[in-house]
């Protein structure tokens, strides 16, 4: 006579798998918050409490920091950051034959001067930064850029809200 498993086994047993099976659910959403992936704004993102973003799109950048990036433009390093609200940083360089449509698109920008300016040391000449810190027209950006040897322009700019 063989020996059969009673009903609060198999109820056991079942309740163990339900459990398994939620575990495993819950580990692969918290999962999937840490592993990096592409967004609208950039690639290599995080969602885990905000946004963390490296590798920003161009046209992100440019959004939000109120600038055109012609055509040719190199970005370097960019970072994205967004809880409750958000910062952007770049540093990218534009062509020397783009400088000139770079400049055109500066309008939200205060003329540029020399004072206050972030370090870029090493990279260049001639040196200029513009701030537009108005907190009643956000986003709260900055530039800072040098003039290359090549002709080409070096710029490092960021933006935020507050």
């Amino acid at each position: 006579m063989k020996r059969r498993l009673p009903w609060w086994g198999w109820t056991l047993a079942g309740c163990g798998g339900l459990a398994l099976v939620l575990v495993l659910g819950v580990a692969a959403v918290i999962g999937w918050q840490f592993i990096p992936h592409r967004t609208d704004y950039g690639e290599r993102c995080t969602t885990t409490l905000g946004m963390k973003c490296e590798r920003v799109h161009p046209e992100v950048i440019a959004r939000l920091t109120q600038m055109r990036l012609p055509a040719g433009t190199t970005v370097h390093e960019s970072q994205y950051d967004s809880f409750q609200d958000w910062r952007v940083r770049a540093r990218f360089s534009v062509p020397a034959d783009r400088v000139a449509e770079w400049e055109q698109s500066l309008a939200a920008y205060p003329p540029a001067g020399t004072t206050d300016c972030a370090e870029l040391t090493g990279e260049g000449t001639d040196r200029r930064c513009a701030s537009a810190n108005d907190p009643q027209q956000p986003p709260i950006r900055s530039y800072t850029r040098v003039t290359r040897p090549d002709g080409s322009v070096l710029v490092e700019v960021e933006a935020f809200t507050t």
